[in-house]
């Protein structure tokens, strides 16, 4: 007798992830069960992004086979006709607030939910329930209609005659408890907020003026007819946005021949795919190994080169002399090869990303047999095919090792087109679109979601913001000294919060990006990553009260965001042009701005006013004027919500700049002064910390007796 035929004594259990008696606790619930939530606790974001297991699979797959039909719970409820007729209004920011109590199918507390085995929208639930952080006594959990559209970055820009002809998918959804009114609904209730973008069920048909935008089925290899469908799209299609001309410069390079399996010279106007992936600790490959067996992943980006109909692949494996005790030559050809990344990744006609996997050895899903992708679940209810969707891939992309490394971000902004390789589906992401292999290629809405993406790349810092173009001359380029400022402190924040092997790569791997940039918006250049020639403000970069204690980099210089590691912010009044006042400020002005004098190596001579910063912290961190117990303001460290972080005593201070402004026209001047803190050897400092100086109303910072004078940092 098949252990499934009395399949109601059984429930599928959602913690311990197997068939258990249904009239049995879970033997796990008592580890897990940390009390209820009390009423004003926050039920924590969930994140659906753990993967099947195997186990997960063939019980699935092995309860498909048995007679089914729908329990009594799931019979009740609306589900084709949520896919058919939920109202979905459209006439809100957050149009998931009005679904109706209809069309919710609440699943009680998580602790004695019975999702019945033989049940197939039950089977449903079990594979889009998240598989980590749930609480058993929370009773808040919801299967809801929505809107495909929700599920996409940048969905507010879609207009509403776009949204309303989207499809429906049954998705999970949370309480979450909110303090103020939304939409007139009282403070006092629990409103609706969605978690929408985790594993969702979705109708293989959709109905009429609901099928814009559907899901659809993704097998458990890659479909290349897709991939170069899309990436034919885009190279007919999308003009300017995504294209580029061969640069010259890429003839120094060396090529992967696919054919061959050998390193070869860069050809002229050679059509090649680049590489993007996590090369994992002590990868030294050998050249030997390229003409039998490569890790996987490589392995891997072989087999799409050839499937794209291209012949040549740039991987930095075997493309850059990795050789262990390098010569002179090697070392400067290496260098050489780091500076210009940026023509290496827009050069090329699309970059294949490896989110997953912690190093070269794990491959790209879908590619080989050897690592197939996860099944989608498949039912028949009332005569219409259910299934489900993976998670959307922007939440594997944000929990990807992948999205952690340093070396992979510049990757991501350099990058002209990219094929995203999850263990689920498929991404390919251009300047002008972004299309998954798990919804429907021939939609509208995909042509409109993509400016979130392009807005995080270097498209932010052309002329059009949102219209990444590699060819953008000097000349061409944003004129706004504020705008630029923002998206290069954007970067250097995103870059110095990620994960890096090698303390002396701490630049290397920014190289590429900062090489576009002074392409595109900074022709001046960069001194050991700052812009410190039309921009010497960037001196006062601190870093983030909430990264992880800094870390000094000696071979670096001190001044530079390079010579410590920890995440870098910039503050927000360095940013910002003298002539942009924000709520609360009128005649902003900027004057005591350093001046770079020279470079040398780890030494940069500046002129700067200098002030020994007299600092009293008790109760709060006060300056005071020079030989007196007069306080003229408050004094900050770095981004620290408490100013009282500095020991009470003298500091020596380097000015980057002072802002002064004033409240209401013709009130009184306040002045806010960035320092940076400085430790003394003979005559050359180094870097210490970051102060921020705000005056008392009608103060000037000049009592302090400042001195204009000449600085070697190092």
């Amino acid at each position: 007798m098949d252990k499934y035929t009395d399949l109601p004594l059984f429930r599928l259990c959602i913690f311990c992830r197997c068939l258990e008696p249904a009239d049995q606790p879970c033997p796990l619930l008592p580890s897990l069960s940390q009390g209820p939530p009390t009423s004003s606790a926050r039920v924590k974001p969930l994140r659906i992004v753990t993967p099947l297991s195997a186990c997960d699979e063939n019980l699935l797959e092995s309860l498909r086979t048995q007679p089914s039909k729908l329990c009594r719970r799931c019979s009740a409820s609306n589900i084709i006709h949520a896919f058919k007729d939920a109202p979905l209004p459209l006439d809100s920011d957050e149009p998931w607030l009005h679904v109706g109590e209809k069309w919710e199918m609440s699943l009680g507390k998580l602790s004695g939910l019975l999702l019945t085995p033989s049940c197939q929208f039950c089977r449903l639930i079990y594979r889009i329930l998240p598989r980590e952080l749930l609480h058993p006594d929370d009773d808040t959990i919801t299967v809801v209609p929505l809107r495909s559209y929700l599920r996409e970055p940048g969905w507010e820009e879609i207009p509403d005659e776009v949204r309303s002809e989207t499809a429906v998918f049954l998705g999970i959804q949370t309480l979450d408890q909110v303090g103020a009114t939304v939409q007139g609904i009282s403070p006092d209730r629990s409103v609706r907020l969605g978690r929408m973008t985790g594993e969702a069920i979705a109708l293989e048909v959709p109905f009429p003026g609901r099928q814009v935008h559907n899901a659809r089925l993704v097998d458990p290899f890659v479909d290349f007819s897709w991939v170069r469908h899309a990436l034919r799209r885009c190279q007919e299609t999308h003009g300017n946005a995504c294209h580029g001309d061969f640069p010259k410069e890429l003839l120094t390079s060396r090529m992967l021949d696919v054919e061959e399996r050998e390193i070869v010279p860069c050809p002229d106007n050679c059509d090649y795919v680049a590489l993007s992936y996590r090369w994992g600790l002590h990868v030294n490959p050998p050249l030997s190994a390229i003409k039998m067996a490569l890790p996987q992943t490589i392995e891997d980006a072989i087999t799409v080169t050839k499937q794209l109909g291209k012949r040549y692949l740039w991987v930095d494996a075997y493309c850059i002399d990795q050789s262990p005790n390098p010569t002179p030559e090697q070392v400067a050809e290496k260098q050489q090869q780091l500076n210009m990344m940026n023509l290496i990744y827009s050069g090329a006609s699309v970059t294949l990303v490896g989110l997953t996997g912690t190093s070269s050895n794990y491959g790209l899903p879908g590619v080989s047999p050897k690592l197939p992708r996860l099944k989608q679940v498949t039912e028949m209810i009332d005569g219409f095919t259910l299934f489900t969707m993976p998670p959307s891939i922007d939440n594997e992309t944000d929990v990807s090792i992948w999205n952690t490394r340093a070396w992979t971000l510049q990757e991501s902004y350099l990058a002209r087109r990219s094929l995203f390789f999850s263990d689920n589906q498929v991404r390919f992401l251009c300047a002008a679109s972004t299309v998954t292999e798990s919804t429907d290629f021939a939609s509208p809405l995909n042509t409109r979601i993509h400016s979130m993406y392009t807005m995080t790349r270097l498209g932010f810092f052309a002329a059009e913001p949102g219209i990444k173009n590699p060819g953008l001359t000097p000349t061409e380029s944003a004129d706004d000294g504020n705008l630029k400022m923002l998206g290069y402190n954007g970067f250097i924040h995103d870059y110095t919060s990620r994960e890096m092997t090698n303390d002396t790569d701490s630049l290397n791997a920014a190289l590429g990006v900062l090489a576009q940039l002074k392409l595109q918006v900074f022709p001046e250049g960069f001194v050991w990553g700052l812009p410190l020639k039309s921009n010497p403000e960037s001196l006062g970069w601190f870093h983030a009260r909430d990264s992880a204690p800094p870390k000094r980099r000696p071979l670096f210089p001190s001044w530079s965001w390079a010579g410590w590691r920890g995440a870098v912010l910039t503050p927000d009044m360095l940013l910002r042009r003298g002539d942009l006042n924000q709520p609360g400020e009128v005649d902003l002005r900027k004057d005591l701005t350093v001046q770079v004098v020279d470079n040398n190596s780890h030494d940069l001579v500046v002129e700067a006013w200098v002030v020994d910063l007299e600092v009293v912290t008790e109760p709060f961190s006060e300056a005071r004027v020079p030989g007196s117990d007069e306080a003229i303001g408050f004094v900050t460290e770095r981004n620290f919500l408490h100013n009282n972080t500095l020991p009470t005593g003298t500091y020596s201070c380097l000015v980057v700049q002072r802002a002064a402004f004033k409240r209401v026209v013709g009130g009184p001047e306040k002045q806010v002064v960035h320092m940076v803190v400085l430790e003394w050897t003979g005559q050359v400092a180094q870097r210490r910390t970051m102060l921020i100086l705000t005056t008392f109303f009608r103060e000037d910072f000049m009592r302090l007796a400042p001195v204009r004078k000449r600085v070697t940092l190092r």
